[in-house]
């Protein structure tokens, strides 16, 4: 008996150690029954193997020996995790799905578990039913979302260490020519919520290839979308990839060698597909052929084009997720041009890919999103954000716990604060925003304080959002307005409380400068009321 290994990095740093087992019989527990994995060559690699997948035969694919992979059937709840209620509110567990997914030849069923979290992320587990006994396949198990063990608790399932199926485990990183694809996460078995079905790119020894696409990008006309790569595995669930090109550095920005020497030294980094939002794993995609009619290549080491006609989508496009930034005083789109504000390469499996000037590329964080707490009576109050934060005051660490009185006053290790303060990158998509109200400059200010003081925020909090957002309202002729309230703000960055507040005030404010008026539907604003123990938070897009 032989067994080889290797690692895989998986998301969030979980490494699972892939074993090839050759002739291997596994025993599950103590049940009898036994099953027989192999036929993998010791690489994991297979160049001429045969499985049957949904009751057809492919080639060249991981082969996992006496496995039948089906068409997935939807199971009724098995009762093998217990959602705890008490995470609802924060990052807790929105649905648990079983499917079964296969069979092994003689000994049972093969079920994958699916749990769905709020807003966004997945665990999948797979499972052997044998007789009326559950074991979860560890080496097939991703349980990074709840790593914490606090959304939910696993019931009646043993743990088989040594079962492996080879065909679920795609590599953490593909290379195809220029184009590099590294593991991103593994998602659910049904479609996921804003994403097409997907188009079929591709092949792999894992799975069809796949790419999927979104909404359109803000400012794009409609030429440019959010899109999104995976490898449909044999269980149907999709491992997804985010791409790169082999020419970028560590940092980020393209290494390009120009077919103009003038152009050399210029720095280009990914255009941002979801304001202040997570998007893991998306890129932004155009989507129109007819945006990169008149192209023409840039660069000499990699398939890169420029648009230079100022009339052309692709430059209007740039331009304005360029003036996006809230930029006071913008560049002339001349100079724009004449630096190549925006590029698209081109990656081996044919997906226009769009990236940035970083000189003219917007940095755009949830800025000084601020949370007040006014508790009925003077307590201890723990609060945490679901958000990559990069700056807070005072230090967040693993969330925030503090002294609050009913006064709004908080205090922390002998310090007092009027409110808790971060800023950083949401956990949530960012949403597609089309409504709001578009006002005069020189009105936006007044606007706001209305709007606010509607939206149920008091006195105090109004004048501390105009004394740091209102100098940075663009100085234009118009401004958009449009305000993320709690709905929204519970995706895009979710909140926990502890204990609960009776009333929550959530709004954060995404504005864009208006050379001349545009008619946008318009908003309409929800009313809070602030009963008993209130927490409110106010913030705004930044760009930096």
């Amino acid at each position: 008996m032989e067994e080889v290994s290797k690692k895989i990095g998986m998301s969030v740093g979980l490494k699972i150690t892939i074993g090839i087992l050759v002739g291997l019989v596994v025993a599950l527990g103590a049940v009898a029954a036994v099953y027989t994995f192999g036929s993998g060559s010791k690489d994991n690699k297979a160049t001429s193997t045969t499985t049957v997948v949904a009751g057809k035969t492919v080639t060249n694919r991981i082969f996992d020996e006496g496995v039948t992979w089906i068409k997935p059937v939807k199971l009724s709840d098995l009762g093998l995790f217990v959602k705890n209620p008490s995470e609802d509110e924060f990052g807790g567990v929105s649905s648990i799905d079983y499917y079964k997914v296969g069979e092994i030849k003689g000994t049972g069923d093969i079920i994958d578990a699916i749990i769905s979290f709020s807003p966004g992320g997945f665990d999948v587990y797979r499972i052997v039913k044998q007789g009326d006994a559950y074991h979860k396949v560890t080496q097939n198990t991703q349980a990074t979302s709840g790593s914490e063990q606090t959304s939910y608790t696993e019931k009646g399932l043993t743990a088989d260490e040594k079962t492996v199926f080879k065909s679920l485990l795609s590599d953490k990183t593909i290379t195809k020519g220029q184009t590099k694809l590294t593991y991103a996460f593994n998602a659910g078995i049904a479609e996921e919520e804003g994403f097409s079905d997907g188009e079929k790119v591709g092949e792999t020894v894992w799975g069809d290839f796949y790419l999927e696409t979104g909404r359109e990008i803000d400012g794009s006309n409609g030429i440019a979308k959010i899109a999104r790569y995976y490898i449909k595995l044999n269980d149907s669930s999709r491992a997804y990839y985010t791409v790169s090109p082999t020419f970028m550095r560590d940092d980020g920005t393209l290494d390009i060698s120009w077919s103009n020497e003038d152009k050399k030294g210029l720095e280009y980094g990914k255009v941002a597909t979801d304001g202040c939002g997570g998007a893991q794993g998306t890129f932004p995609y155009i989507s129109a052929a007819s945006a990169l009619a008149d192209k023409e290549q840039v660069a000499s080491n990699a398939k890169v084009y420029f648009v230079s006609n100022e009339n052309s989508d692709m430059i209007k496009f740039g331009y304005a997720v360029y003036k996006m930034g809230a930029v006071n005083d913008p560049k002339p789109i001349g100079e724009f041009i004449n630096n190549l504000g925006i590029v698209t390469w081109v990656d081996d499996y044919g997906s226009p890919i769009s990236y940035m000037n970083t000189a003219y590329k917007p940095n755009i964080e949830c800025g000084k999103p601020v949370v007040y707490l006014y508790p009925t009576e003077t307590q201890k109050v723990s609060v945490k954000v679901g958000a990559n934060i990069t700056k807070s005051e005072p230090d967040y660490k693993e969330g925030w716990e503090v002294i609050a009185s009913p006064s709004g006053l908080l205090t922390l290790n002998n310090k007092t604060y009027p409110y808790l303060f971060w800023e950083g990158i949401g956990h949530g998509p960012y949403p597609m925003l089309n409504s709001g109200s578009v006002v005069s400059g020189q009105d936006a200010v007044a606007t706001i304080k209305s709007q606010m003081a509607y939206m149920g925020f008091n006195g105090q909090e109004i004048a501390d959002f105009i004394d740091f957002w209102g100098p940075k309202m663009p100085d234009s002729k118009y401004v958009r307005l449009t305000w993320l309230q709690n709905e929204l703000m519970d995706k895009l960055a979710p909140m926990k409380v502890s204990p609960r507040p009776q009333s929550v005030i959530r709004a954060f404010l995404d504005f864009a400068p208006l050379d001349a008026f545009k008619s946008i539907p318009t908003q309409t604003l929800k009313q809070y009321s602030r009963d008993g123990f209130t927490a409110v938070e106010w913030g705004g897009l930044l760009s930096q």
